[in-house]
């Protein structure tokens, strides 16, 4: 599988998800426009589910062009 996702989800499934150690996630994000990005105060990675090298780091959040980062999403 290459959705992190499903991945996660199949793990559960499988009953596999205590032996392995994944990074937590915070939110999974349906629709960008919906979402309050604003609403994030701690550093964060922005990750596609369906995609690798689309990564947005987040290190101050305060400080954000959070319009330009919804429009990559």
């Amino acid at each position: 599988m290459t959705n992190k996702i499903e991945v996660r989800r199949w793990l559960v499934e499988c009953k596999l998800n205590d032996d392995v150690k994944l990074i937590p996630k915070i939110h999974i994000i349906d629709d960008v426009e919906k979402f309050e990005f604003s609403n994030i105060k701690e550093p964060v990675v922005i990750k596609a589910a369906w995609a690798s090298g689309m990564n947005v780091f987040v290190k101050e959040p305060q400080l954000e062009d959070w319009a330009s980062i919804k429009i990559n999403c």
